[in-house]
């Protein structure tokens, strides 16, 4: 195929891509029900070990209700990291937007184990790959109060080693690249 080829062939491979891509969106089962149900408005989740559980949500009047499952499943739609006033201070936190049998966003803190291990995963990830469930644990460590992010891909554990001396700023940005990326 000669150079002049190739490049013609390019914007159409790519929008050929992106219409696959809505084909299968549009193929995607929904799991919305009619009549009465609960909120389909977004549910924060809370990554921590503070409340003797792996992640909580509040109840309407601020109170932590443990959550059992052990893992999340859904779409990946969303990445960032936002200031916010927690007991009068600004501290940064992650936010993961997972669209399930609703919407969800976990928040943890951005210097915690779970968002290092958790964006570290999502950067070695493809956009096509977050176009797939993926299903997220928090996995207690032993002996501390630090919580691992596993990741999992059709089945199978996102392996992404890191440690106190990887570049977490550069992670974070290339993460937040991946998922903004499967959303084109």
């Amino acid at each position: 195929m000669t150079i002049d080829t190739q490049t013609a062939l390019e914007p159409l491979l790519k929008d050929i891509a992106q219409q696959l891509g809505a084909i299968a969106q549009a193929l995607r089962p929904t799991d919305e029900s009619l009549g009465f149900g609960p909120s389909p408005g977004r549910q924060y989740i809370y990554v921590n070990r503070s409340q003797g559980c792996n992640w909580y949500r509040l109840d309407p009047e601020g109170h932590p209700i443990a959550i059992e499952a052990p893992a999340l499943t859904g779409y990946i739609v969303g990445l960032e990291i936002r200031e916010l006033q927690r007991r009068g201070k600004a501290v940064p936190k992650l936010h993961l937007h997972i669209k399930a049998d609703r919407h969800y966003v976990l928040e943890s803190g951005a210097q915690s184990v779970f968002s290092k291990s958790l964006v570290a995963a999502i950067a070695r990830l493809q956009p096509t790959q977050l176009r797939q469930p993926i299903a997220i644990e928090p996995q207690a460590a032993e002996g501390n109060e630090a919580e691992f992010a596993r990741l999992y891909l059709n089945g199978e554990y996102v392996h992404a080693p890191w440690d106190d001396n990887s570049d977490f700023h550069h992670l974070t940005q290339q993460a937040i690249a991946v998922v903004q990326a499967a959303q084109a």
